[in-house]
């Protein structure tokens, strides 16, 4: 009945301004629905069908960021007359969605995904139930999509863990994670919240690791042998060049750095590289 009530209202709204109402109301990439002095956002809304009918509802992005760019751009056009403006092109959300409670029982739920539409059945979960110190249960589960990249991380118990660290890994290669999947395939992590605590992982949750990424992007792009080999990688492989992309054929060229991981006593190191291909964001090596 409250869903029911909410569209009838939206309805009778829309009837008596005008404004689009497509089950949700419709806005252009400004924000503005067909009357441009009314301006709207969050979940009640929808990308005119006019950028693509795949175009996700803005309920599906970070409402911190949605906002944001909703200021910008009412900021804009109060001072600038929305000179600054680009009403073709739907703003690019980047930011993970996160939401979690306090169950009954003292439980603590907590979920964060990629933005926008996630297909699903693609990829790969990866899950653990190791109970917690206390004997409580904890089940944690990450999903890897079909890019191998960590589309988002589900988790339920009794301990609150560090939510803005785990909201940094959306999105990242699995293998920047120390090769996430392939550890886990090995039976070397036993419990997920405490292998992203380990010493390792500290560089993943500086406000600054994107920085280096975005350096590191930069100085590869800048050589030849790196911009052919992204050409190549770009156009597709043919069933000649296919046995060459290998990831033991990159190294022979050099083209290819793999992350190497060692365990002293009682801590992880990093002592080698980040792949070419998961610098480029081409795929996480």
């Amino acid at each position: 009945m409250p869903r029911l009530t909410q569209t009838f209202r939206w309805h009778a709204l829309s009837t008596r301004t005008r404004v689009v109402y497509d089950g949700r109301l419709v806005i252009n990439a400004i924000f503005q629905s067909n009357d441009p002095a009314i301006m709207a956002a969050g979940s009640v809304t929808k990308f005119s069908r006019r950028y693509g009918t795949k175009q996700p509802p803005v309920s599906y992005f970070n409402s911190r960021e949605v906002g944001a760019a909703l200021g910008r751009t009412v900021l804009d056009i109060a001072m600038f007359d929305g000179a600054h403006l680009d009403a073709d092109t739907v703003p690019q959300f980047t930011k993970p969605k996160s939401k979690g409670c306090l169950l009954p029982g003292g439980l603590h739920y907590f979920c964060t995904t990629a933005p926008g539409l996630q297909a699903m059945g693609e990829g790969r979960d990866l899950v653990t139930d190791m109970p917690g110190a206390d004997g409580s249960p904890r089940y944690t589960c990450v999903h890897v999509d079909k890019f191998d990249a960590v589309s988002s991380i589900s988790y339920l118990g009794s301990e609150q863990l560090e939510w803005p660290n785990l909201q940094k890994l959306v999105g990242l290669p699995q293998g920047y994670c120390n090769r996430l999947v392939l550890h886990f395939d090995e039976g070397l992590i036993a419990d997920l919240p405490s292998w992203f605590r380990q010493p390792w992982s500290m560089a993943l949750y500086h406000d600054r690791f994107a920085e280096l990424v975005t350096a590191l992007k930069a100085e590869l792009a800048s050589r030849d042998d790196v911009k052919s080999l992204i050409e190549e990688l770009t156009a597709g492989p043919t069933a000649k060049t296919r046995p060459s992309w290998t990831a033991r054929s990159l190294r022979r060229k050099g083209m290819v750095w793999c992350p190497s991981w060692t365990q002293a006593p009682g801590d992880w190191r990093w002592t080698g590289r980040l792949s070419l291909c998961e610098t480029m964001g081409l795929c996480s090596g």
